[in-house]
């Protein structure tokens, strides 16, 4: 787009990128959905734009700044790789497998990039300096700094990647079983969704422990798919109402997808704003104590007493998503070891954050895909 400053002058909108930065949502290869959707589909980084000369910057500008956000991220270099050529064209390659239909690919972008910021934001250094830098480029004195402005703020710069080569799924069968353990770490599983059956799926076990802020790719959720195997579900219960210690068995789990009662080796699986917290409180600075005291607070959450059961204290999991209902970043998860007492009522006595895991998109879990 173009902004008419001073009395004759149009200036390209991509020539007010600088100061600013670029959010770069990576889509993942998939079959059936839109590749890339800010905080919705894909994995999101940002990135300076950096003029390479002077204070205006170009369309090559901004396409570099999208390769360095791509390359010089620890997650995303795992999964893609972006350049610009000699012509100021930006290429990404996937470094994964992974098929998008046809249809799919015809319509929807591979990567989605938004520019960010305001010209509130630019030191008045800047701000005169880009001033000054219009004047020149088009000779032309009557440019105000208001001028600047309005065109700064006015120039919401959004652009794409289309998908040109659709890719293809793996073609190797079998059950994977990945332990990432402690850390950061990026975990592709099978892209062969399609294909799963109840004995081939991938399992992701988490040990017990901090386990870090994991990145999962091509998890497939839903019945007799992927599987998340978290070591801390690991109550029992007696059998019959015998006391032998051969006479157990794992307590069932059962997933919970909204405030109520939470027993021993439950998966429970909510937004943030399915909790009650004081102003101030986000995803991001929840503390463990905050959670806790959530869980307690009579008329959502409640421990439910599980019959039985082996020892008096009850293990479950919390999966808190990134979404108040409104915006957020769907797809990400906080995961917490959550223990009660086995007697009913507003029980909670720990909340842990131990890792996030964050799989592009939001999830729809069915129960047997936790163990």
């Amino acid at each position: 787009g173009t902004t008419t400053m001073g009395t004759t002058s149009t200036v390209q909108n991509i020539q007010l990128l600088g100061g600013r930065q670029v959010q770069v949502t990576l889509g993942l290869p998939d079959a059936t959905s839109a590749l890339a959707a800010a905080f919705s589909d894909g994995l999101e980084v940002t990135a300076d734009i950096v003029a390479s000369e002077g204070v205006l910057t170009t369309e090559r500008d901004l396409y570099e700044a999208v390769a360095k956000a791509i390359n010089e991220d620890a997650v995303l270099n795992k999964l893609a790789e972006a350049s610009v050529n000699s012509s100021g064209d930006l290429t990404i390659t996937y470094l994964i497998d992974g098929e998008t239909d046809a249809t799919v690919a015809a319509e929807d972008a591979i990567v989605e990039m938004s520019v960010l910021g305001e010209y509130a934001d630019l030191s008045s250094s800047q701000q005169n300096s880009l001033l000054q830098a219009l004047q020149e480029e088009y000779s032309n004195s009557t440019i105000s700094a208001a001028d600047v402005e309005s065109g700064y703020d006015a120039a919401d710069v959004t652009d794409s990647a289309l998908v040109t080569t659709a890719g293809v799924n793996s073609a190797v069968n079998g059950s994977n079983v990945i332990n990432a353990g402690a850390g950061d770490d990026v975990v592709v599983l099978s892209s062969a969704a399609a294909d799963q059956t109840a004995d081939r799926f991938d399992t992701v076990e988490f040990d017990a422990g901090q386990f870090g802020n994991d990145t999962i790719v091509h998890f497939e959720a839903g019945v007799d798919n992927d599987v998340l195997d978290f070591a801390w579900l690991n109550n029992q219960v007696q059998i019959n109402g015998s006391t032998s210690t051969e006479s157990r068995e794992d307590a069932a789990i059962d997933l919970v997808t909204t405030p109520g009662a939470i027993t021993a080796n439950d998966v429970t699986v909510v937004d943030f704003n399915d909790f009650t917290f004081g102003a101030g409180v986000t995803f991001d600075n929840m503390s463990n104590a905050q959670v806790l005291a959530s869980l307690n607070e009579a008329g959502g959450f409640t421990v439910g007493a599980t019959t039985d059961l082996v020892g008096t204290t009850q293990n479950s999991i919390l999966m808190v998503q990134n979404f108040d209902g409104t915006e957020g970043n769907q797809g990400e998860y906080k995961v917490y070891q959550v223990a009660s007492t086995n007697t009913a009522g507003e029980n909670f006595t720990s909340a842990t954050l131990v890792g996030s895991v964050d799989f592009g998109e939001e999830q729809t879990f069915d129960v047997s895909n936790f163990a």
